[in-house]
């Protein structure tokens, strides 16, 4: 028999071959993406006015230049971004005139930069535009698609493009003699995109002038974006713009545009098929046939099995039998108790069970879960009272959906409409169904990431088990059963990915939560999409296994939470698979 030792050398060894294998996998996928598409390369600059009350709009470029980078890449997956930022401030601000950071592909050098500008200087009204679009154009522009926004809330010094009075210092325009009609002329002729973000009024006149002259030379106006003072549209109107500057740049340059849709299978399929690619470690994870049928996508394990096949992977301790209905029971009780009773449309106040549950810990491991092993799903057991509204507020794909009320705390409750015959109708079958959520609940136990328990209520001397959640104030979340999609960047996008990095670590690479839905109102998730790398685990909705967890990575891009976590290794050293080093806690001798 191994030592605690022993097995967590080995499990150490198993979750490194693990990792390095999903590396390789990732790198080499990239690696075919890369040379089916069309290469695209964005040059995007942004030139903003850094003066005291532009504070907003530079924390404004920080903030969302990682989604940014991101949303232009989800469209253009082999997009080259460099990014430059050109801050000025005024004539007068000698030491602090110029904020610059040259043209690079490293958003979080480029992040670090702007998080150090700070707004200041300034004197009189008007600003030192003539220096901020001076610098813009000295800088190193390469990528055949040139983007630059403008942002300022102040027009430049002149009389010209101010109505500024005596507020203006330089009434006659820049002393050095600079003109910015020039510049829209360099600008045109460079074939750098220019755009501007509208902030008010007091640079219509100089943006007037602008855009007129630099339609002369490049056939159309400067587009502004109308965000006011609200920095919430501002992300949105980069990538819009920019995306629109990539798409003309691949139209001008007769680039031929590939359907995205069916990327991912003929990317594996050309993998596959290639006899230097080794297949030890990923074709046996999927069926062939599948990633034969491209347009098809991949079926749930789930439900290609025989009705009859008992789930046996997680163990419940201490279980009680309790009564045992056919699939026509069920379906006769639920008609007779609740769906078809007019008494019972009003609220029943009951006595019930309620069943909380974790996942007993090796403790030869200081209470480390081993998730390699079948899990052992411990419950604990209280009575309560609960308020039962007899008819169901929502109907979604498997549930009817029930308004519950424990004590003064609204919550819901959920039984199945199906029921397969070969499965026991008690504590067990319900912990089965809802194990996806109970393996969440439990992989950020200290989070209180999802409250999730299952009530047991006697009715007409038969049983009734709810699996039950925190009520979610969107009642549309019940009534549909909507497909998980593509993570975003948004903040809460956000906050997805850095949960499914960190659950596929915290667990060793045998579980991700891979997506979740999340109420606004309420800080509890619900309907969490979970992959277990062991295809063998049967999970409620379905276990896509390694090929789930593959697909999450190579869409996946570390964001600064996921960097911020000690722990979490960067998928940046995916590019090295040999560096890859993550060790479990060390096990009591």
């Amino acid at each position: 028999m191994k030592t605690a030792i022993e097995e967590k050398k080995l499990a150490n060894q198993i979750y490194q071959t693990t990792l390095k294998n999903l590396a390789n996998d990732v790198l080499t996928y990239n690696s075919y993406m890369y040379s089916m598409l069309p290469k695209s390369e964005l040059d995007l600059m942004f030139i903003v006015d850094c003066t005291g009350s532009m504070g907003s709009w530079i924390t404004a470029v920080k903030n969302e230049i990682f989604a940014i980078v991101k949303q232009i890449k989800q469209q253009f997956k082999t997009s080259c971004i460099r990014l430059c930022f050109c801050g000025y401030r005024d004539i007068q601000d000698a030491k602090i005139r110029f904020s610059i950071f040259p043209f690079s592909t490293n958003w979080r050098q480029f992040k670090k930069f702007v998080s150090g500008v700070s707004a200041a200087g300034g004197g009189d009204e008007p600003e030192d535009v003539f220096g901020g679009f001076k610098s813009s154009l000295e800088q190193d522009w390469a990528s055949g698609a040139r983007y630059a926004v403008f942002i300022a809330d102040a027009p430049a010094h002149g009389k010209d493009y101010n109505d500024c009075g005596s507020g203006d210092n330089y009434p006659n325009g820049d002393p050095s003699g600079e003109d910015l009609e020039h510049f829209m002329q360099i600008f045109a002729q460079k074939k750098i995109k220019l755009y501007s973000a509208r902030i008010n009024s007091s640079t219509d006149k100089m943006m007037k002038k602008l855009s007129q002259e630099y339609q002369k030379y490049a056939g159309v106006e400067i587009q502004q974006g109308e965000l006011g003072n609200s920095v919430k549209e501002f992300g949105k109107f980069i990538v819009k713009t920019a995306l629109e500057t990539l798409i003309k740049n691949q139209e001008e340059e007769g680039v031929q545009q590939i359907d995205t849709s069916k990327l991912y299978y003929k990317v594996v399929y050309n993998m596959l098929n290639n006899i230097q690619f080794n297949k030890s470690n990923f074709d046996f994870k999927i069926k062939y046939d599948e990633i034969m049928a491209i347009n098809k996508s991949f079926r749930d394990q789930d439900g290609a099995r025989d009705e009859e096949t008992e789930i046996n992977e997680y163990q419940v301790k201490n279980q009680k039998s309790s009564s045992l209905f056919s699939l026509q029971g069920i379906k006769d009780k639920l008609e007779s108790l609740i769906l078809n009773d007019d008494k019972a449309s009003s609220s029943t106040c009951v006595q019930a069970n309620r069943y909380d549950f974790s996942i007993q810990k090796d403790s030869d491991y200081q209470n480390i879960v081993r998730w390699d092993k079948p899990l052992h799903i411990c419950k604990t057991k209280k009575e309560v009272n609960l308020s039962i509204e007899g008819i169901p507020f929502a109907k979604g794909n498997t549930n009817y959906v029930f308004k519950l009320k424990e004590d003064r705390e609204e919550r819901v409750g959920k039984i199945p409409i199906k029921v397969k015959r070969s499965q026991k109708d008690d504590l067990e079958y319900y912990i089965n169904l809802n194990k996806d959520i109970i393996i969440a609940q439990q992989i950020y136990e200290k989070e209180k990431f999802v409250d999730f328990c299952i009530y047991e209520v006697e009715i007409n001397n038969k049983k009734l088990f709810f699996s039950s959640q925190p009520f979610q104030k969107d009642l549309n979340n019940y009534n549909k059963f909507a497909s998980f999609q593509e993570i975003g960047y948004d903040s809460d996008g956000i906050n997805k990915q850095f949960v499914g990095h960190q659950s596929y670590q915290r667990t060793y690479g045998y579980y991700m939560i891979a997506n979740y839905y999340q109420s606004p109102n309420n800080s509890k998730i619900f309907k969490p999409l979970v992959y277990s790398l062991d295809p063998k685990v049967l999970l409620t909705l379905q276990n896509q296994s390694y090929l789930g967890i593959f697909k999450y990575f190579i869409n996946h891009t570390c964001t600064e939470k996921c960097t911020q976590e000690n722990d979490l290794i960067d998928l940046e050293d995916f590019t090295d698979p040999e560096k890859l080093n993550f060790k479990l806690p060390e096990p009591i001798e």
